[in-house]
């Protein structure tokens, strides 16, 4: 079978830089990178890529740094490599992972790298091309030029450039704000008070009405009288008419304006604005009033019944307050403008207006924040940052603005104030200022070491000051120190496998020796497992595997094991390591049960019968065997009480070992008992279906229940998988067969309604076709059914619909569970299944290095798995967990459960039943 290798992309991947790609089929593109690098171009190999196999034409260049690595930064498509020899984009994988042997097999060139659209090319030395190489040069000329002027002097360097923001522009907005000032009765659209000779007949008007004015006046002053004031009645507009007139001439003799009289003016201003923004909303956000300030005014202003007209643009020097205002009382109209204003602002946003959305915000409902985030979005980023350092109080955020606004001066200021020196160090480089840059990238390491993060220290004198050997030794001083010391020590490690990857050896055994004590050692073989993980250098592999040794074993010699565990990591291919390991560290967990002298409890079945197979029902324990001339089925209690049946059973085989397997009886119970506690056995040989007569087991006082054998007498020959089916007092069988058009049928079989038959088809439409079992297989009965071939898990219904749940290996058989889940064995170890909904898989696989010869379920959602001495116990509650390791006399023939929790019982191949609580 062959598997393709695939480049999978990884997000999180954080590989070194070894190379790079560089796009383009020309050298003066390849050259224009280069050249950003700043890094000597005899520490370069250059290798061309085609386009596409069997190619002439580039399509591009891929380097191989040899020591100096430039900044991820300043390359377009870094690349890692593996073993040294094969490249990969530092944010890929290899898919499937391979073993060190098969990274040999494949990688048979000098370099190979691996190109996510291109593929795989290999080069070996003879590709390599020399970057001069790809220079060619003019003819020399022989023009003399002893004669030429120097010419000007180059003019000075341009250090800064800022804008100065005169204080005349706030003097000036002032100066407007005063003049532009329109009432509200002159919005078109809005009736005007009359002038000149309608104003002298208005007052005439007024004067002839006024008798009936002062009559409907005075019976308003009654209670319940029906002359009081109802909206939109002819009586109120007359009323509103007279007294509206008394408001604009202060009741005829000058004086101001009464307190009620001015807020009914202000409310009737009020209406109409509110109508306004219903008509045109642009001319009704000019007389707009403001609903919110975080600011206090300096005195009152005269007061208006007026509402004036104000300029709607966005000016940041109108914030902030200390003018003299007429305050109006909004309360009642406050919710209904808020909204108007919201949605005003929502529109000019969608207009791309962001300087009347941040006025609205602003200026008239005091949300600063809002109005910060729409100047930052329509790239007023002076403003915005205004807003956030002076008004929000939001320093940060500022400096983010100005940075954005490419005003890298003034952000540079608030960093410093904020001691952010590494930011400022990153933006005096922008600046094209590396001194200074050097100077506060300096700062922000002795910050970080006064913080003792000597990570983020270490970080910046290698990647922002090239400093190296530096950043090591602070790494060291980190790890020394004990302040995140595992980290600090493996991104030691990291450095070092950067550049100088075949002296890891030597620098593994010198802060071993050197700078590890032996508190710290737990520590250091922590590290050394990362360290074994990411390196390919074989000696410093060894070396990994020399200490993480030495310091386990003395470990061990005082009886800690908490670390063995890690040894698996240096020794992969070791297989019965994991299985050593778990056998060591429980070596005195195991208990058997006793009885009341204390002895343990053995019980003693015929020692020449062969047992093949057992269940318990109802804490009986059952257990089938054969001898050359019978059949016999034990009843066993746990207290070592047993009951003997048997049918007559003649082997026509005696003579022939391979024939004589041929007539080994395999029995199949039923997992469930119906109401009247039938247990339905099946029996067969590879060749024949056995059909002897039903047992009855009574009870007694020794058995609390009574058992009914009920021999199957139903399954054919040709059967392939079978389960039986229980409801109540009903049991059906099931089947799977294979039909005459090679296709796998699902049967079940009841007396009344005889046979129904479907074929077994996957959703996509797919029938499933027979393949290979190794022998007649019991399938695990829930709502549906559960079988194996191959190395799938498939469910399938009554109806023959299929699902399937591919595994990565061969599946040997499948264990059932009460719950929702199930157990399959395969020649990977085991694995435990959900099948809550659809089948899924719980965890890793788990026992991987047993030689199975006998496994079950034991109440208390434990898992027992034997080899030929050795059992262990997995808790399968959630992801299997092994809690125990039983260790047997005898070989093991049978695991079985008493029907208590946490018991079991391990039966070998001398009949001895033991019995062991867990």
């Amino acid at each position: 079978m062959n598997i393709v290798l695939q480049l999978t992309y990884d997000p999180q991947s954080s590989q070194d830089i070894a190379g790079t790609f560089i796009r383009g089929n020309t050298p003066s593109q390849w050259f224009r990178e280069i050249d950003n690098w700043n890094i000597p171009l005899n520490g370069l190999t250059c290798l061309i890529i085609p386009a596409h196999s069997g190619s002439i034409t580039p399509a591009g260049l891929f380097v191989v740094f040899k020591s100096i690595v430039p900044d991820a930064s300043v390359l377009s498509h870094p690349y890692a490599a593996i073993g040294n020899k094969l490249f990969i984009p530092v944010h890929a994988s290899l898919h499937p992972v391979l073993s060190n042997d098969e990274l040999n097999d494949l990688l048979i060139w000098e370099w190979q790298v691996f190109h996510p659209g291109i593929g795989f090319v290999g080069f070996n030395k003879e590709d390599q091309l020399e970057p001069v190489s790809l220079l060619s040069f003019a003819e020399q000329l022989t023009t003399s030029w002893d004669h030429a002027h120097p010419g000007l002097p180059p003019m000075a360097k341009l250090h800064e450039i800022s804008v100065d923001n005169p204080e005349e522009n706030k003097l000036l907005d002032q100066l407007q704000e005063g003049i532009d000032i329109q009432p509200l009765s002159e919005i078109p659209g809005v009736i005007k008070p009359p002038t000149g000779f309608m104003a002298f007949l208005d007052v005439v008007a007024k004067m002839c009405m006024l008798p009936v004015w002062l009559i409907l006046k005075i019976f308003s002053l009654f209670p319940g009288n029906p002359i009081i004031t109802v909206s939109n009645n002819r009586i109120q507009s007359f009323m509103d008419w007279m007294e509206g007139e008394r408001e604009h001439d202060g009741g005829g003799s000058g004086s101001a304006p009464t307190r009620d009289n001015l807020e009914k003016s202000r409310n009737r201003e009020l209406e109409r604005l509110l109508k306004l923004f219903d008509e045109d909303m642009d001319e009704a956000l000019r007389y707009a009033i403001p609903l919110a300030s975080k600011y206090a005014s300096r005195g009152s202003a005269t007061p208006s019944g007026s509402l004036g007209s104000r300029d709607t643009s966005f000016n940041v020097n109108r914030l902030g307050g200390g003018e003299r205002a007429d305050g109006w009382n909004v309360d009642n109209y406050a919710a209904s403008l808020a909204a108007k204003y919201h949605k005003t602002a929502l529109q000019a946003e969608e207009k791309r207006d962001f300087k009347k959305a941040a006025y609205i915000y602003a200026n008239l409902l005091g949300d600063f924040q809002a109005a910060a985030r729409v100047l930052e979005q329509g790239q007023y980023y002076r403003e915005a940052a205004i807003l956030y350092r002076e008004h929000l109080h939001k320093p940060l955020e500022a400096a983010q603005c100005l940075e954005k606004g490419g005003l890298l001066l003034e952000a540079i200021e608030i960093y410093k104030e904020l001691e952010q020196y590494e930011k400022t160090g990153d933006l005096f480089l922008l600046l094209a200022q590396p001194e200074k840059a050097a100077q506060y990238f300096r700062k922000s390491t002795d910050v970080a070491l006064s913080q003792k993060d000597y990570q983020k220290a270490a970080t910046i004198l290698d990647k922002k000051l090239h400093l190296r050997e530096e950043a090591c030794t602070t790494l060291l001083d980190g790890w020394s120190a004990g302040y995140n010391q595992e980290e600090c020590l493996t991104m030691y490690f990291q450095m070092i496998m950067r550049t100088e990857e075949d002296q890891l050896p030597e620098y593994l055994l010198e802060i071993y020796e050197h700078h590890t004590p032996v508190s710290m050692q737990g520590n250091f073989l922590s590290v050394l497992t990362e360290v074994n993980k990411a390196t390919t250098n074989p000696a410093a592999k060894e070396t990994a595997r020399e200490l993480a040794y030495k310091i386990i074993s003395q470990d061990a010699m005082t009886g800690n094991t908490e670390k063995m565990h890690l040894l698996k990591h240096f020794l992969p291919e070791d297989e019965q390591l994991v299985t050593d390991y778990n056998l060591y560290k429980n070596r005195k967990e195991t208990v058997s049960v006793t009885d009341k002298k204390g002895n343990q409890i053995k019980i003693q079945l015929h020692e020449n019968v062969e047992w093949m197979g057992s269940a318990t029902y109802y804490n009986q324990m059952l257990i089938f065997g054969q001898d050359k001339s019978a059949l016999y089925l034990v009843r066993v209690n746990v207290n070592g009480y047993q009951e003997h049946y048997s049918w007559t059973f003649y082997s026509s085989h005696e003579d022939d070992e391979d024939e004589g397997n041929a007539s080994i009886v395999y029995p199949f119970f039923s997992p469930d008992l119906n109401s009247n506690n039938d247990i339905v056995l099946s029996l067969r040989t590879l060749d024949t279906i056995f059909s002897v007569e039903n047992k009855d087991l009574p009870a007694n006082r020794h058995f609390n229940e009574e058992l009914h054998i009920c021999v199957n007498k139903q399954l054919e020959q040709n059967v392939l998988c079978f389960a039986f089916s229980i409801n109540e007092a009903v049991t059906r069988l099931v089947t799977i067969t294979a039909s005459d058009k090679n296709r796998l049928n699902i049967n079940h079989y009841t007396e009344d309604l005889g046979m129904g038959s479907s074929e077994c088809t996957l959703s996509n439409g797919e029938v499933l076709v027979p393949q290979y079992l190794h022998f007649m297989q019991q399938m695990i009965c829930k709502d549906i059914f559960y079988f194996h071939m191959n190395k799938c898990v498939y469910s399938v219904d009554y109806l023959g619909h299929c699902e399937e749940l591919p595994l990565d290996a061969d599946i040997f058989s499948l264990t059932d569970t009460p719950g929702k889940k199930i157990i399959a064995r395969t020649k990977k170890g085991s694995i435990l299944i959900s099948i809550e909904r659809d089948m899924k898989i719980i965890g890793d696989f788990f026992a991987e290095h047993i030689l199975c010869v006998a496994k079950a379920y034991i109440p208390g959602d434990l898992f027992v798995i034997a080899s030929e001495y050795d059992a262990q116990v997995y808790n399968i509650k959630n992801a299997p967990i092994l809690i125990n390791n039983i260790r047997s006399t005898g070989p093991i023939k049978e695991i079985l459960s008493t029907g208590e929790k946490n018991q079991c019982v391990i039966l070998d191949n001398k009949g001895v039943m033991t019995i062991h609580a867990i």
